[in-house]
């Protein structure tokens, strides 16, 4: 699930924010002057954009490498 808030929203409710991306498994964009400006997602999902073999299933990855 994605959630858009804005910069001040951010601010006034950080916390929270964490909390539901990390708990909740949400990505949320980070809106400044009504433009995305930048993104929040768990450290599981980063790992996943770093290391394309994390993305594959182990399946994929036997036939691919």
């Amino acid at each position: 699930m994605v959630n858009v808030v804005s910069i001040d929203d951010l601010r006034t409710n950080l916390a929270e924010i964490v909390n539901r991306v990390t708990y909740a498994d949400e990505k949320v964009i980070i809106k400044k002057y009504n433009r995305e400006a930048a993104i929040i997602i768990s450290p599981e999902e980063y790992e996943m954009l770093l290391d394309p073999r994390k993305r594959l299933s182990k399946l994929e990855r036997e036939i691919s490498f």
